[in-house]
């Protein structure tokens, strides 16, 4: 049977906690889980734990936690530098590279990009359901929107950085922390991809085929986390 992961707020360091809100209305009424039932609760920021539904009222579910998790979370960091998409292309970008694993999520202004203005409630939204829905117990942060030369000097904080790029070398692997750039739909201007080299950021492809830049995102975390 599915034992259903919810991230709260509530501090998982006491043994029982009171589920209120919008929690709580998934619980009771949309799962409609029971008194007995078990379920996972994790803070967002890597503590998990398993707990038994005691009590349920009209307002909250109380929960008695009895044991520690592992968090399913990889050692590496993986920072998507992505180009904001279309509205539903970009939120596909979110859902499913935080289930994948990446840690923080940065949308970026490019000379090519076509949709400027993203929903950050929506995706913060979109990455807490989706880390939920994977199991994790860490949601990766949704950075401000930041534009491509700010996004560079971001990535100084990284251990390896890389854009993609069809003409670049094999995307390469590291044991700490990456950078992924991924452009626009119309695809990185030449001035842009003169910057990233000056900033030391190696272009590297993930094959002959042209993907879509939702596509490479997914991929080029997947091969990193």
């Amino acid at each position: 049977m599915k034992i259903h992961r919810f991230i709260t707020d509530a501090n998982l360091d006491d043994d029982a906690v009171m589920l209120t809100g919008d929690l709580f209305h998934q619980i009771k009424n949309v799962l409609k889980l029971k008194i007995n039932e078990t379920i996972d609760l994790s803070d967002g920021h890597g503590i998990a734990r398993r707990g038994t539904i005691t009590t349920i009222t009209k307002t909250s579910v109380d929960v008695h936690l009895h044991e520690t998790l592992s968090a399913l979370e990889s050692t590496k960091r993986v920072v998507l530098y992505c180009a904001i998409l279309k509205r539903e292309n970009f939120e596909l970008v979110v859902q499913k590279a935080t289930e994948i694993g990446a840690s923080e999520i940065v949308p970026v202004h490019t000379e090519r990009t076509v949709k400027l203005g993203i929903k950050m409630d929506r995706l913060q939204k979109i990455a807490l359901e989706a880390a939920e829905q994977s199991g994790r117990s860490v949601v990766p942060t949704i950075h401000e929107p930041m534009k491509f030369a700010d996004a560079l000097d971001d990535a100084k904080r990284n251990d390896t950085n890389t854009i993609l790029h069809m003409d670049g070398k094999d995307l390469p692997q590291t044991k700490t922390s990456i950078g992924l750039f991924i452009g626009p739909e119309g695809g990185w201007s030449k001035n842009e991809l003169t910057l990233a080299a000056s900033a030391g950021l190696v272009a590297t492809s993930l094959g002959p085929r042209p993907l879509r830049a939702e596509t490479a995102a997914i991929i080029a975390t997947y091969l990193n986390v």
